[in-house]
């Protein structure tokens, strides 16, 4: 048992690598994303080093 409160959703782990697959090719280069109801976070903190020049 862990007493590590941090909320955890297994679908992130799942889907991260395609979602961002995507984003990389819709998104310009050098454009600001604002994440709004982001749930756990997991997404954007798994997102963000990997965009390169956009702004999360």
């Amino acid at each position: 048992m862990t007493d590590d409160a941090r909320q955890y959703a297994p679908a992130t782990k799942r889907n991260r690598e395609a979602i961002l697959e995507v984003l990389q090719q819709v998104l310009p280069n050098n454009c600001t994303v604002l994440e709004i109801a982001s749930g756990t976070g997991e997404h954007g903190v798994f997102f963000a080093p990997r965009m390169g020049n956009r702004k999360w």
